[in-house]
């Protein structure tokens, strides 16, 4: 036990050499002229101080010095890199910055007659029987700063909200856009609509211009990072698949596509695969579809009987 102490704990070597400590001390104090009745005295006394001085043995001093000292050049090291890195960082921060303030251009002057760059529809926002935004109308000409202000519990979060297309309005639209179609003006697109925006239009109109405009809920799936995807399938690829009257395929929700195949009492399950894999190929494997073969589709209200439709849109 004496030379476990002394040697150190914990460890293979220490009680070795705290034997070899032991044995030499005792040994020698016994030959120190005087004495030979007070050695075992004063080895009490140096036990107790080698205990008092060294509380992990000789051993386990040494070893508690070298990791301490292996663990503060790993820290330098690591706390060395971070400087670098981070004053890199500021760097490349800073003349990003530098940059971003010498290229953005100034907004033109806004006039009476700027592109209406936002415009609100009706729009309203109910959560059962409270109207958090009830009817709310107006434009915001391009170039112009405006400001919502009203009270708490006012639906001004609400809003804005629908305006980024956060939420949903129960009822009404928002129109983004500064192009307008010149061949039929009434047309606008509504926020989320997805299109190639074009240098200039082979009509021969000098100026930017939308094509290959998709419809939010007619061409669009929506997936569950929140991005959206043009989805089309046509209809020739599923009569070669199955035959059928008609046909419905819907996004119902992020992870879930549902087909109907009208005019059927049932599919074999040769045809279900091969109906599940055409619209996997388009769609991705993140998304379960279900196959059903219905007598007759209930449309509903729907006055167009769109062939796909994203009811998440």
């Amino acid at each position: 036990m004496v030379q476990t102490i002394v040697g150190g704990a914990n460890t293979l070597i220490g009680p070795l050499v705290g034997a070899a400590v032991w044995l030499w001390l005792r040994d020698n104090l016994q030959l120190i002229p005087g004495l030979s009745t007070l050695w075992k005295l004063v080895l009490g006394i140096a036990f107790i101080v080698l205990v008092v001085a060294l509380r992990r043995g000789i051993c386990g001093e040494i070893i508690h010095w070298w990791t301490e000292r292996r663990t503060l050049s790993a820290r330098q090291a690591a706390e060395a890199v971070t400087e670098t890195i981070e004053a890199g960082r500021g760097a490349m921060e800073a003349s990003s910055r530098k940059q971003r303030d010498t290229t953005l251009p100034l907004p033109s002057p806004a006039t009476a007659d700027s592109d209406i760059a936002l415009e609100a529809c009706a729009l309203a926002r109910h959560y059962g029987g409270l109207k958090a935004v009830d009817g709310v109308s107006f434009k915001v000409r391009a170039g112009t700063i405006h400001a919502v202000i009203g009270p708490n519990g006012a639906g001004k979060s609400t809003l804005f909200k629908m305006l980024l297309d956060e939420v949903s309005p129960t009822s009404g639209h928002v129109l983004v856009t500064h192009l307008h179609s010149y061949a039929t003006p009434f047309i606008r697109y509504d926020l989320g609509d997805i299109a190639t925006l074009e240098d200039h239009c082979p009509c021969g109109h000098d100026g930017p211009v939308l094509s290959n405009i998709h419809g939010r809920s007619k061409a669009l799936l929506k997936h569950a990072n929140g991005m959206v995807s043009t989805f089309y399938v046509r209809a020739r690829e599923l009569t070669a698949i199955a035959k059928f009257d008609e046909y419905r395929i819907r996004q119902v929700a992020l992870d879930r596509i549902v087909v109907d195949i009208g005019g059927r009492d049932s599919l074999t399950p040769e045809e279900t695969a091969a109906i599940v894999a055409l619209i996997r190929r388009h769609a991705g494997d993140e998304f379960s579809v279900d196959v059903r073969a219905v007598a007759t589709i209930d449309w509903g209200e729907s006055v167009k009987r769109l062939g796909y439709r994203c009811e998440l849109l």
